[in-house]
């Protein structure tokens, strides 16, 4: 663990050495959801940028910054490659043909990054679409009693003759949708949550099996954010950004969830290959 009793001095340390290599440091920033950032030297901006939270601590402050600077060193690095796995292998200087060890630091990296930010396990987005899988397979389950027959990934012949003569057709595409009828501009609100009571007339496997598409259109819509996430955590700037950042929160547990990766990255740093990255850690004493 860093020893913080001088978080002060560490911190103005930091942000004057970062200052040192023209990266300016702005920790005005209002947001709590976006703790810090890095924007990039272009055409529009003159210099390297990092944005800080004014709301962090001082020791979240270290920690924030110091992932934000490893995306600093990993541009450096990395600026003229352009496949993911050639990245990766470049921050850790691996042979690409060395596949093994190169999954074995990506695992380590992703046991790392689900310490440093418990988001990005997805816990809660895998535990909802374990549910709506389970919804599913019982609405499911109600249809065959009377349909054996059905199939949900194939065409329901017997309820496709029968939705078009009714409204709730239209929640098979959408759980909430407004009806304005075309000459006197009357509203009607459907919704998948009533569709019990709004179509009591349908025969209630036809309503499981609406439900059932609605069920099917979440756990799509939560596989497309989990692989979203993934893409967005797994990237290996962000995983070696927050292996840096797991380093500063707590070094010995780091070295343990990720023993392989670390020693790699330790070797590499006191022989510095790192630019500037030894110098900063030093600064905080881990």
């Amino acid at each position: 663990m860093i020893n913080f009793n001088e978080l002060k001095t560490t911190k103005d340390n930091l942000i004057n050495y970062i200052k040192s290599l023209n990266i300016d440091i702005k920790t005005n920033s209002k947001s709590k959801r976006r703790l810090g950032c890095l924007i990039q030297k272009t055409t529009t901006y003159t210099q390297n940028i990092i944005q800080i939270s004014s709301q962090l601590s001082n020791k979240r402050f270290i920690e924030v910054l110091s992932h934000e600077f490893a995306h600093f060193i990993y541009n450096i690095m990395t600026v003229n490659i352009t496949s993911d796995t050639a990245k990766l292998s470049t921050i850790f200087n691996i042979n690409d043909s060395d596949e093994n060890l190169i999954n074995i630091i990506r695992e380590e990296l992703i046991n790392v990054t689900n310490y440093v930010d418990k988001n990005s396990s997805f816990d809660f987005l895998k535990d909802k679409k374990n549910k709506l899988k389970k919804e599913i397979k019982i609405l499911e389950e109600t249809i065959k009693l009377k349909y054996p027959n059905f199939i949900k990934s194939k065409p329901f012949y017997e309820f496709n003759k029968y939705i078009k003569k009714s409204e709730a057709g239209y929640l098979l595409k959408y759980d909430n949708i407004k009806l304005i009828t075309p000459f006197l501009k009357r509203e009607k609100i459907l919704s998948i949550n009533n569709i019990d009571k709004d179509f009591s007339n349908i025969p209630q496997e036809f309503r499981n099996y609406i439900k059932l598409k609605s069920y099917s259109r979440k756990q799509t819509n939560i596989t497309n954010k989990i692989n979203k996430l993934q893409k967005y955590y797994y990237n290996p700037n962000e995983l070696f950004a927050r292996f840096i950042e797991g380093i500063i929160i707590d070094k010995n547990l780091i070295t343990k969830i990720a023993n392989t990766t670390y020693k790699q990255f330790y070797y590499l740093l006191e022989n510095n290959y790192y630019p500037y990255l030894k110098e900063y850690l030093n600064l905080i004493n881990t």
